[in-house]
Formats: C-alpha cells, sequence, structure tokens
C-alpha cells in the first residue's frame, strides 16, 4: 500500500515538473522530466505486478545464484551481473544482501549468491533463470567472443509444511579471512548438509557465522524445494557445454572502448 501511495505521489510530481517545464520552454528538463516518468512508469507495473501475483511462491523472496561456465575471461563478467541485479533491487527498494562469494582469482568470480527480499521477487525474477550470454571483443578487426553466466533462482521457502525439518539438517560453522571483491572481509565459512539426501552447500562471507546460519539454512531448504519441485533443463550443470547453446535467456553486448 505505501508503495501504491509512492507512484502516485511521484506521478504527480513528476506531471507538475512536467508541465512547468514545458511552460518555460526548458528542453534539456523536459527530456529529464520524461525520462523520470518513463521510470516511473516501470515502477508502477513492478507494483501492479506485485499486487496482482497472489502465488505463495511468486510473492516470495528469491536467492538469486550466478556462476561462470568458463574459468578465463577478460573481466569480472559475473561480478558485473551480479551489480546489475543489486542496482536493480536497491533502486526498485527492496533489500539485498551477498550470501556467498567464491572467486576463481582476486579479481574474478567463479560464483556470487545474492538474496533479494520484497513483495514478490521471485515472481518477478524467476524468469531470469537460465544461460546468460556476454559479447565482447567484437571490434572490425576482431570477431565477436563470448562467455556464459548460468543464473539460478530459488523462492525463499517460509511455509513450515513445505520445509524440511530442522533436525535433518547439520551446520559446520567456521571463522574465515582474506577479502574479496563485493564481501570487503570474509568472517565465516558454512556448511549446511540435509543428512538424508547428501545435499551439502557451503557459503562463505562477510557475516559472522551466527548471522550467516540462518540464510544458509534458508538456501539449503530453497534447494531442496528447487530440486523436488522446480527443476527444469535450464538446471543442468554450468559445464554441459549442450547448456551453452541452449536456453539463452539474456544477451549483453559489451562494445569495445
Amino acid at each position: 500500500l505505501e508503495a501504491v501511495a509512492g507512484v502516485r505521489k511521484q506521478g504527480d510530481d513528476l506531471a507538475r515538473q512536467y508541465q512547468l517545464a514545458r511552460g518555460k520552454g526548458d528542453a534539456d528538463r523536459l527530456a529529464a522530466v520524461a525520462e523520470q516518468i518513463a521510470n516511473s512508469r516501470q515502477h508502477a507495473d513492478l507494483v501492479r505486478f506485485s499486487l496482482e501475483c497472489q502465488g505463495e511462491l511468486d510473492r516470495s523472496d528469491a536467492f538469486v545464484s550466478l556462476s561462470t561456465v568458463d574459468a578465463e575471461a577478460p573481466d569480472d563478467f559475473v561480478g558485473l551481473l551480479a551489480d546489475t541485479y543489486l542496482n536493480w533491487a536497491r533502486l526498485k527498494g527492496f533489500e539485498a544482501k551477498i550470501v556467498h562469494e567464491d572467486l576463481f582469482t582476486p579479481k574474478l568470480t567463479r560464483e556470487i549468491v545474492l538474496l533479494i527480499e520484497g513483495v514478490a521477487v521471485f515472481g518477478l525474477l524467476q524468469s531470469e533463470a537460465g544461460m546468460h550470454e556476454i559479447v565482447y571483443g567484437r571490434t572490425a578487426k576482431h570477431a565477436k567472443k563470448s562467455k556464459f553466466i548460468k543464473v539460478r533462482v530459488l523462492p525463499m521457502i517460509d511455509n513450515d509444511e513445505a520445509r524440511v525439518p530442522a533436525s535433518e539438517i547439520s551446520l559446520d560453522k567456521q571463522k574465515a579471512k582474506g577479502q574479496g571483491l563485493r564481501c570487503k572481509r570474509y568472517k565465516s565459512v558454512l556448511t549446511a548438509t540435509h543428512r538424508p539426501t547428501a545435499t551439502t552447500i557451503t557459503v562463505t562471507n562477510e557475516l559472522t557465522p551466527e548471522d550467516a546460519a540462518p540464510l544458509i539454512e534458508d538456501l539449503l531448504q530453497a534447494e531442496l524445494f528447487h530440486r523436488k519441485t522446480l527443476s527444469t533443463p535450464t538446471d543442468r550443470p554450468a559445464h554441459d557445454e549442450s547448456a551453452q547453446v541452449e536456453d539463452i535467456i539474456r544477451k549483453y553486448v559489451l562494445h569495445h572502448q
């Protein structure tokens, strides 16, 4: 309800600014306000979707996992795509935090897991799941090159009936050292295991082990639920070469500077 009121107020304010700039013949201000109006309409669409989205899963928070298919890359593509999701979330007023970060090198991200919290975040982002292609290196003298990033989107499972019993999960908590790229300093390494299925998840982040423990348990619950009910062909392992050809959800072209 607050979001609806906010969108309406923003729309009214922008309409007044537009009329004022139009009356003064201020072309630059008109262009700026028009861009703000377009952004406001996009935000209104998100609010409308959130209100209309009634499914329990669709209305939940979401874990977004990004992992690289190739070890070698000229830039931190996984980190750049993660930044895109983080910036989008914060721009839309959602809470976002890093649950896990794993690096190939001090400057290249192997995998990163985000938790984005807000109304209907899973409903908004579930279509992002799949392979994302980044095209780079295209110049007059060189052909394009591509790298692939696997994106997985898992729902936060708040329904106790859908969660496995906590007694079936074992948790190992250790302190961590070192610096990351988006985690300023690592503080914990946690491993959660669902003993009946031997499903194991390990995360490294900048939270204390006590603060990180509930997050990894929620991530494991999301993974177990996903494997049981939501698994699709897009969940092929990232190293599966066929995944680089099929299920391309998005393509990004980086222009040569």
